[in-house]
């Protein structure tokens, strides 16, 4: 049954363009995985380079985000 519902949530994200879903601890070198495949997947798409300049520099000031300001680190300061 679980099975069922995961590949109904694969399907949804294929067809709405989610190249990335992630649930858990979050790290500076995660992070930097996931900004090279990112730009390996525009480059691979063959988006033009200022496109991969723009969304590339919002993927790292939102990482920065999630590691300077998340839940987490802000119950622990």
């Amino acid at each position: 049954m679980a099975i069922y519902h995961l590949d109904r949530l694969y399907g949804k994200f294929k067809d709405d363009g989610v190249i990335f879903c992630f649930s858990g601890p979050v790290s500076q070198v995660m992070l930097e995985s996931l900004g090279e495949t990112l730009r390996k997947k525009m480059q691979h798409d063959l988006i033009v380079f200022s496109t991969i300049h723009k969304v590339f520099s919002i993927f790292i000031e939102q990482a920065q985000n999630i590691l300077n300001y998340s839940a987490e680190v802000v119950a622990a300061n």
